[in-house]
């Protein structure tokens, strides 16, 4: 049994990609509209996101057959974990070298890194039939 699927990681980093998207264009509109202040936006910008990954990442990348609450917890915790390890990460190297870009994509890479693995081997992992 192969452990790591080149197309399964392909439609991840596609789904991971669309929701960045979603926070981002959410946090841009809800901020700059006013509408709420910026950590609010972001709070519901990232929730939103989440939910999009979620819903795609359970049915389309790892195609889990099954839908339950144990799943839905356990994406939230991994996603809380990983939204830790970003922001740590991300200020960590922020102030190594005052590159905010590359701060970023060094945070979105431990992040994205870590959802894959707790997604692949805990919140969807299939059962092995004997």
């Amino acid at each position: 049994m192969k452990i790591f699927n080149f197309f399964e990681i392909y439609k991840f980093i596609i789904i991971g990609i669309i929701s960045v998207s979603i926070d981002g264009f959410l946090y841009y509109l809800l901020g700059n509209l006013e509408l709420f202040t910026y950590e609010i936006s972001k709070r519901i910008s990232f929730i939103c996101g989440a939910a999009f990954a979620f819903i795609f990442n359970r049915s389309y990348v790892f195609q889990a057959e099954h839908k339950n609450i144990p799943q839905v917890i356990g994406f939230s915790i991994l996603y809380f974990i990983s939204f830790w390890c970003n922001a740590i990460s991300h200020d960590l190297v922020l102030d190594k070298f005052n590159i905010p870009l590359i701060a970023f994509l060094i945070a979105t890479a431990i992040s994205t890194i870590i959802n894959y693995l707790g997604q692949k081997f805990v919140i969807f992992k299939k059962v092995v039939k004997k």
